[in-house]
């Protein structure tokens, strides 16, 4: 007579325990090795929709977008704004870093290597971004029709502040033509 295997019984009673945390577990197992599709970047992507990635935008983006909710502000009227650069956005690399000392002297026999870190994807080697630093900018201009308003003024500096980062020394509002 053949024996058939049974699973032990305490293995049963945990299986049956912790199952529902175990399909949890599977779940997000299969949706992390997922390859991801749609062919273009995250910046690419966020760029396109509604909701402009502020450290990865181009600045022209910005600067419509800007427009817009400036023109949406009480008092504000047409607008344009110009934003001036004064570093854009930076990719920072990965790097794996041995040091090897010669010798008894500690400054005399350090050797420091640094290796940039590459990842394949698909037959094509790419460096591994371990940062990004977003633009940094310089100044803004705004002209607007309610530019003679100093409660429109200050709305618009501490807004353009707010979102750039840009000190109130460097944003210069001025009246529209009509």
């Amino acid at each position: 007579m053949e024996k058939k295997w049974t699973m032990p019984e305490y293995i049963r009673k945990a299986f049956d325990r912790y199952k529902y945390v175990l399909l949890v577990c599977c779940i997000g197992l299969v949706l992390a090795l997922w390859p991801s599709g749609g062919g273009g970047t995250a910046k690419q992507t966020e760029a396109e929709g509604s909701g402009v990635l502020w450290e990865e935008a181009a600045p022209d983006a910005l600067e419509e977008q800007l427009a817009r909710l400036l023109g949406k502000m009480e008092g504000v009227g047409r607008v344009e704004v110009l934003l001036t650069l004064r570093q854009g956005s930076r990719q920072n690399y990965a790097y794996n870093s041995s040091t090897r000392e010669d010798g008894g002297e500690a400054q005399f026999g350090r050797e420091e290597q640094k290796e940039l870190v590459v990842i394949s994807q698909g037959g094509e080697e790419s460096p591994v971004v371990s940062s990004v630093s977003g633009p940094e900018y310089q100044g803004a201009v705004v002209l607007c029709d309610g530019a003679d308003d100093p409660r429109v003024c200050l709305e618009i500096t501490q807004a353009i502040r707010s979102l750039t980062g840009i000190t109130s020394d460097h944003i210069k509002i001025s009246k529209m033509k009509q």
